[in-house]
């Protein structure tokens, strides 16, 4: 070694030399841009340089600590570039989790907001309030399933207690165990850990490991493992949340729709209250409707047998009516020998195709069919004294019954109103058939003799100017003229046969539609758009009642009528009951 020493002191070239050699490598200096794998790269580097030249000058001892130092930075630089991954991953998870959060938080406070700004905003809170909460507890679960196991990471990577910590000579033990041992020793070992370190677990967290255990989930730590558990606990949270929310969104329902109905009945309340303070909206009809009827025993019901005979047992559209059907019908033959006088109702002159169908049905059938001249448009008494004339002279004089009369809306009354005037019309008559006739009067035609600008328009401007009309076409038809007139001249029911037909329109298709809404909702009563069953039969006479024929029906056979009953069966089954009730209450007899 002295010589050797001196060789070198002695040769100052070879000493610069030598001391080149075996200094230490300077630092590299990097000039491109530094990133975390360029360091972690070139730490590694400087690391395995300066322990393999340490490796060099050192001895057999000296190099297995060089290894244990080498093993312990690949460790290190490990558990660094894991931190740094797990530190992504954590912030990439976080963040679709904070904005579910941030969303729901703000569909929460938005409709708040607007509450504030816009009453309408009310509607939007049974939607948004369920949608905010559902956010924000989907971003609140995810976030706290991430930050949990962020939590058990940092719990696992936390400092060794001091009793696990050894000196130097445990970890060289410890390291040549590990590079002694068998890989059967090994197996063995890491049992006999997952073992003891489930001792220690409570008994359900004992269990749920055992159970994932033997269920083969193995948490790894990956990405595909935190995306299936974040899905079973979302799927188990969403769940929850969609039964909560459905009761929550039912009971919010039922606690507004009883607030609106209370809103509405009130509004209505008052809304009533409001009308019945204006004399031009007030309704003049309460306690009116129905009272020919009030203290009547219950007439004879035909409408049964009046469906068998006007209701076609064939598919729609029914078959034409011929001159053998007729003979199906009871009383037959005593019904060709009649002749019909068509009394037509109010303004119906106006009306184009009015009762066409029913006199061409009526000429094929061989039956005589005589339409009214009568001014549709002049009062009661007027009508009436006019249709004396024409049943005298369909009559020919004789003093037998040989005219029914067939009498619409308006004309039924008119032709009750001749029987009741002229008593020598009713050996003549051999039966009226009323057709929603307002006997009792008219709800519409009562309200505009009671108020001053309905009354005005509609009679002085409308029917009297426009159409060249009377007022009084309309207003004999209201409840308090009506009334009057039945008490000054009662009909004679015991000499005549008759039969009422009131009906109304329950449905959505009658063109008449917004008229019985309105009657219904003023009134409470149901109409046929014009007259109110109630109001449609006289005291006593055989009934036929139906729900399902507006006023347009006995008219037309199609638009503007939309019922199903055809004109000319509906008269004719209506007029073979009027014929033969009084003699053979139960009609049976097949349709037409």
């Amino acid at each position: 070694g002295l010589m050797q020493a001196n060789l070198l002191s002695s040769d100052p070239a070879t000493a610069e030399s030598s001391r080149r050699n075996h200094a230490p490598p300077r630092e590299t200096v990097i000039t491109r841009r530094s990133t975390p794998e360029t360091l972690l790269g070139e730490r590694r580097r400087r690391s395995s340089t300066r322990l393999s030249q340490e490796s060099a000058f050192a001895g057999p001892s000296t190099g297995r600590e060089a290894a244990g130092r080498r093993r312990r930075s690949r460790i290190e630089s490990l558990e660094e570039a894991t931190q740094q991954v797990v530190d992504k991953a954590f912030k990439t998870l976080m963040m679709p989790s904070m904005r579910l959060a941030a969303a729901g938080v703000a569909c929460i406070v938005a409709p708040l907001t607007l509450l504030l700004l816009a009453p309408l905003t009310l509607l939007l809170l049974p939607i948004l309030v369920p949608l905010g909460l559902l956010l924000t507890a989907v971003g609140v679960a995810r976030a706290g399933i991430v930050v949990s196991m962020d939590g058990s990471r940092r719990r696992a990577r936390s400092p060794r207690s001091p009793a696990d910590r050894s000196g130097p000579q445990a970890e060289a033990a410890s390291r040549s165990e590990e590079a002694c041992a068998t890989p059967s020793s090994r197996r063995k070992r890491r049992a006999s850990w997952g073992s003891s370190s489930r001792e220690g677990l409570p008994l359900d967290r004992r269990a749920s490991s055992a159970q994932d255990l033997t269920s083969g989930a193995v948490l790894d730590g990956s990405l595909s493992t935190l995306n299936s558990l974040t899905a079973q606990r979302g799927g188990s949270l969403v769940r929850q949340v969609g039964e909560l929310l459905r009761d929550n969104v039912a009971r919010a329902t039922h606690e507004l729709r009883t607030e609106v109905e209370e809103q509405l009945a009130a509004l209505q309340v008052e809304l009533q209250s409001w009308v019945g303070a204006n004399p031009n909206l007030k309704p003049y009809c309460h306690g009116r409707i129905g009272w020919l009827l009030r203290g009547e025993p219950p007439s004879q019901d035909l409408t049964a047998a009046f469906l068998r005979l006007a209701l076609p047992s064939a598919p729609p559209p029914p078959p034409p009516l011929s001159p053998s059907s007729l003979s199906l019908l009871p009383g037959a033959r005593s019904m060709r020998r009649f002749s019909y006088l068509l009394v037509p109702g109010l303004l119906t002159k106006w009306y184009p195709l009015y009762m066409a169908t029913l006199r061409a049905d009526f000429k094929r059938l061989g039956l005589t069919l005589t339409c009214s001249r009568i001014d549709t448009d002049q009062p009661v008494r007027v009508n009436a004294a006019r249709l004396m004339h024409e049943v005298l002279e369909l009559s020919g004089g004789e003093p037998e019954a040989r005219v029914v009369l067939l009498g619409h809306s308006k004309g039924a009354v008119d032709a009750a109103a001749a029987l009741s005037l002229f008593p020598e019309l009713r050996g003549r008559v051999a039966a009226l058939v009323s057709v929603q006739g307002p006997h009792g009067g008219s709800a519409i035609a009562h309200d505009l003799a009671n108020t001053q600008v309905q009354r005005s328009v509609a009679l002085n401007v409308l029917l009297e100017r426009l159409l060249r009309g009377c007022r009084h076409a309309v207003l004999d038809l209201s409840f308090t003229a009506r009334q009057e007139f039945i008490e000054a001249h009662p009909y004679p029911l015991e000499e005549v046969p008759t039969v009422c037909l009131a009906s109304c329109d329950r449905g959505s298709s009658s063109l008449l539609k917004p008229i019985i809404d309105f009657l219904a909702l003023r009134y409470g009563e149901w109409s046929d758009g014009c007259v109110c069953q109630a109001d449609a039969i006289l005291p006593g006479s055989p009934r036929i009642l139906l729900d399902d024929l507006d006023h347009f029906g006995p008219g037309w056979p199609s638009f503007p009528a939309t019922d199903r009953y055809d004109p000319a069966r509906l008269w004719l089954a209506a007029t073979s009951l009027a014929l033969t009730a009084s003699r053979s209450p139960a009609v049976a007899a097949p349709p037409l």
